[in-house]
């Protein structure tokens, strides 16, 4: 194993560890419920260390392409291969930025996001570009960290952002991502919020061809 790939993996390992009492607590369930539901031909923005691939099913999905911003093929190729071994003889794996997707239009039937866009620079590209790889009827499957609905709440996290932003390599606590998402043009079908409305997830149906078309020329 090469310095970089034992670099990776000790940082895939220490993200894991960082997350795991919220894992336990509260995501894991979610992820469960949501990815269990895609199906087809499948993209993966932002897939991080893999948390969701334990909970693909593999009767459904014909074929899941993950991508990640930073280099995680080879954390991404072993996790699959260990939790979800069925559904590994089908994935690839490619390091690729969510703002500008080097796919096709139109030739996935779902795309998955879980806790991407907090940190994508520029959020409504990342979502036309959802919207543009997405086939008529497709589903995009979302689950984000936004700014809570509490008042209170809201305004501390208002204040520790630029904080929090510095040491997280651009994650922001305080998007309002749901806003985001219909202001792109997607029709959310589905949506859920945790108490505090700090996690919301669900199904969203993108905008028509000549929606899309329509903005693009704004």
């Amino acid at each position: 194993m090469t310095l970089t790939a034992v670099s990776r993996h000790l940082s895939a390992v220490l993200f894991d560890t960082a997350m795991a009492p919220l894992e336990v607590l509260r995501l894991r369930r979610i992820r469960r419920r949501l990815i269990s539901t895609a199906s087809g031909a499948v993209l993966e923005v932002g897939a991080g260390t893999g948390a969701n691939l334990p909970f693909y099913d593999p009767g459904l999905v014909a074929s899941l392409t993950t991508t990640d911003v930073d280099d995680r093929r080879t954390v991404l190729d072993a996790r699959a291969l260990r939790v979800n071994p069925r559904l590994a003889r089908r994935m690839d794996s490619a390091r690729i930025d969510a703002q500008r997707l080097p796919f096709a239009d139109g030739v996935f039937d779902t795309v998955v996001a879980t806790l991407v866009f907090c940190s994508v620079p520029c959020a409504p590209c990342g979502f036309d570009e959802i919207a543009r790889v997405l086939k008529p009827g497709g589903r995009y499957l979302f689950l984000e960290h936004v700014r809570p609905a509490h008042p209170r709440m809201a305004a501390a996290f208002d204040a520790i952002n630029p904080v929090w932003n510095g040491i997280s390599r651009g994650c922001n606590l305080n998007r309002d991502t749901l806003d985001t998402l219909a202001t792109a043009g997607f029709r959310t079908e589905t949506v859920h919020r945790d108490r505090n409305g700090v996690f919301v997830w669900g199904c969203a149906t993108p905008p028509a061809l000549s929606a899309r078309e329509s903005r693009s020329r704004d």
